[in-house]
């Protein structure tokens, strides 16, 4: 079976390197391309993690026959996705028994950031694809990177609606 949310990873796989503009903080051109996928001004400068995965999850779900939103996120802050997915989607808790978290699923932490993740906790990390972060992993970062962090750093996991598809699909 063919993981319906791998094309969330691949699409913030093809953002990873994006940096903000240097002279303007939280701006930039490819910046304002996340900020437009929410109801904040995307000419002012505010941090723009959650942008950047409501630009994801939009673009995936318009990209995948698989993934199933009638109306894609457009937050602009990251405990707003908690909220977004207990109302959409599905949201489970790192201690949660019945669910694992899997590539392609929205990654709340607890210090008021979201990214995508990348590859399922290995070792207590988990890998994540994040905006507005950072070679050292701060929330106040300058471009899209790749992210290992710590498992007890996250608030919670959010699986987007999606089913399945059987390998003869493809």
């Amino acid at each position: 079976m063919i993981n319906p949310l791998q094309v969330v990873v691949d699409v913030a796989r093809e953002e990873l390197g994006t940096l903000e503009d240097p002279n303007h903080p939280n701006q930039g051109k490819a910046i304002r391309k996340y900020k437009e996928h929410t109801e904040l001004n995307p000419d002012d400068a505010w941090p723009w993690c959650a942008a950047f995965v409501s630009f994801v999850v939009a673009e995936a779900d318009e990209r995948s026959e698989t993934i199933s939103l009638p109306v894609p996120p457009r937050l602009a802050r990251a405990f707003d996705f908690e909220d977004w997915g207990q109302k959409r989607a599905l949201v489970f808790y790192p201690d949660d028994a019945h669910y694992q978290p899997a590539a392609g699923d929205i990654v709340v932490f607890n210090f008021s950031h979201v990214g995508i993740v990348e590859v399922p906790v290995i070792n207590g990390k988990v890998i994540s694809i994040d905006g507005n972060t950072n070679e050292v992993g701060s929330r106040e970062g300058d471009g899209v990177y790749r992210k290992k962090r710590a498992i007890d750093l996250v608030k919670c996991f959010v699986r987007l609606p999606a089913r399945a598809k059987i390998a003869s699909e493809s």
